[in-house]
């Protein structure tokens, strides 16, 4: 399954649920959804990445983006909050 398909998939059910969710009248879900749904729609996606120094976050997450844009080393290099775009 390549990415596109992953997304459409994901979309779909995200849609699924959020009938469900105001099928009940359930709001509070259907607006969480319709603000994930918006959120990958426009492939904004946030999450943190912590844990103890010099344990390969950095590595981590230049593997998972595919490049290297975070420094990597034997000493601390990225002990502040970085926003990757």
């Amino acid at each position: 399954m390549n990415d596109s398909q992953f997304r459409n998939n994901l979309l779909t059910e995200i849609h699924r649920y959020k009938q469900f969710a105001e099928y009940y009248n359930i709001t509070s879900i259907v607006e969480k959804l319709l603000l994930l749904e918006t959120d990958i729609e426009e492939d904004h996606f946030s999450f943190v990445v912590v844990g103890e120094f010099s344990t390969g976050k950095s590595s981590f997450l230049n593997a998972l983006i595919e490049q290297d844009i975070l420094p990597t080393g034997i000493t601390p290099t990225t002990s502040t909050i970085n926003l990757i775009t």
